[in-house]
């Protein structure tokens, strides 16, 4: 069991690099939404990603599934289908409310 926990580790996605590939999806408008993807913290530990990629691209099905991809590998789960969310660990929090902050200068 020992084995297959570190292959996870090993191979998943981390939380960090997720972010940081999606991260133009941050700062460009949606049409909805103030961006494609917008974040928010509920709970004191639960980041939720809202999704609104379809109104910012001509082929805005594929590109929604392809973030779509990339967050439920990075252990997000889907709250119904346009938002993601995960529950954070408390150095994983600190990272997070310091991306976004920084992302959004």
């Amino acid at each position: 069991m020992i084995y297959i926990q570190k292959f996870n580790e090993r191979y998943q996605p981390r939380l960090k690099d997720t972010l940081n590939s999606l991260k133009s999806y941050f700062t460009t408008n949606g049409a909805h939404n103030d961006y494609l993807l917008n974040q928010f913290i509920v709970y004191g530990n639960k980041l939720v990603i809202e999704l609104d990629i379809p109104s910012g691209f001509e082929g805005g099905k594929p590109e929604r599934d392809r973030v779509k991809y990339y967050l439920s590998r990075a252990g997000f789960e889907p709250v119904g289908t346009s938002q993601f969310i995960i529950t954070l660990s408390p150095t994983d929090l600190e990272w997070v409310k310091d991306f976004f902050s920084n992302s959004s200068e």
